[in-house]
């Protein structure tokens, strides 16, 4: 590896490289740098509950923490199917809205029609929607 003024494993853009997993540590001026050694574990998962290993060592750590999370987990899911429900009747209700609104324009076009609004209605024996007199 080169070392780099802006890599954080090399000593400040010296000549000396630090290998990786090693960081130095930069005191005030005088004292002595300092290499610790990183060890870095990352583990992630998605969804309401963690891996099984994860659950069995939450349960040594903490007797009865399974069923803790399974309850917070069943609680999660009935939350969901809550607002689930929630959001298809409140689209249903959109889509429902939408249409009498839509059939409420029709039938008032219609009815203008039939009784001679010209300046309403697209299609009338007026050329200019709105005749002068």
């Amino acid at each position: 590896m080169t070392p780099n003024s802006d890599d954080p494993n090399t000593d400040g853009g010296t000549n000396e490289s630090v290998p990786d997993g090693e960081v130095v540590l930069h005191g005030p001026e005088g004292t002595s740098q300092e290499i610790v050694k990183v060890i870095a574990h990352g583990m992630s998962f998605s969804g309401p509950l963690p891996p099984p290993d994860m659950i069995e060592r939450y349960e040594n750590v903490h007797p009865g923490a399974t069923d803790r999370i399974l309850s917070i987990a069943e609680k999660e899911q009935n939350i969901r199917e809550k607002n689930n429900t929630k959001m298809f009747r409140n689209d249903a209700y959109r889509v429902n809205g939408s249409i009498v609104v839509s059939l409420s324009l029709v039938v008032a076009a219609c009815y203008c029609a039939y009784l001679g609004q010209p300046g309403v209605v697209l299609s009338s024996e007026h050329p200019e929607p709105f005749p002068v007199s």
